[in-house]
């Protein structure tokens, strides 16, 4: 019984760090986990589905998700079904001191960009939080408001052809990259729009991706340390195991 137990525990420990080394565990940033993390998504009415897909996202990594918008309560894109959104701050109360509680603003694709766009205090906010070194980001129309507010100025921008015009007007250096992580501002290219597959062919989660390993880079040093401390716990297991099995 005690042999077929240390066999058991020999082969479940290979099959463990084999499973923890190839499946990244041992390179995930360490302060991913750490729930202090906090990004504001600004939407106004019509913001595309992607405003879900990235606040599940952060959310399953533990990050703390604030809504700031024009108005107390926003509707979600018409394309789809339609849903309300509650806001938890309006984009008019926002001040610097209340930006630099979070690390990151994104901004989610949608026809809620031409209200932000007309909206001098919009604009105002996602320049002030760049300058107050936050990481900037959105996707497909919504790189539009980053464009207007003017902070793309030679930053490679992930490529849009709906927002072609806006970021050439800017400055920005268009890549032909689903994902572009430049300068802290995160951009991700289209989501196909509503006849395209929509907010399910665009890459959020990839941009949201993007944005926590600006925040919280991994940490490769320590990744290092743990992957051998586990490589050297197993070859001795394993070396024990069989000089037991040798005696015998």
């Amino acid at each position: 019984m005690l042999y077929l137990l240390k066999k058991f525990l020999k082969y479940f420990l290979v099959i463990l760090s084999f499973l923890s080394v190839n499946s990244g565990i041992f390179l995930t940033s360490v302060s991913a986990y750490n729930s202090d993390h906090k990004v504001i998504i600004i939407a106004a009415n019509g913001v595309g589905d992607t405003y879900f897909h990235a606040k599940r996202q952060f959310e399953s990594e533990g990050w703390s998700v604030s809504t700031a918008g024009l108005t107390s309560s926003v509707t979600s894109c018409p394309n789809t079904n339609p849903r309300p959104i509650p806001v938890d701050f309006l984009i008019s109360e926002l001040t610097n001191s209340t930006i630099t509680q979070y690390e990151a603003i994104f901004i989610p694709s949608g026809g809620h960009w031409f209200p932000l766009i007309n909206d001098v205090r919009t604009l105002n906010l996602i320049s002030d939080a760049y300058d107050l070194r936050l990481v900037i980001s959105s996707l497909c129309v919504g790189i539009r408001v980053l464009a207007r507010a003017n902070i793309i100025n030679e930053v490679r921008i992930a490529y849009d052809i709906n927002s072609v015009d806006y970021v050439e007007a800017a400055g920005g250096i268009l890549v032909n990259k689903e994902v572009v992580s430049d300068q802290r501002i995160v951009t991700g290219g289209t989501g196909g729009g509503p006849t395209g597959g929509g907010a399910n062919n665009a890459p959020t989660i990839e941009v949201c991706e993007a944005i926590e390993d600006l925040v919280a880079p991994p940490n490769i040093f320590l990744s290092i340390i743990i992957v051998g401390i586990t490589g050297v716990a197993l070859v001795g297991l394993i070396t024990f195991f069989k000089k037991k099995e040798k005696k015998k």
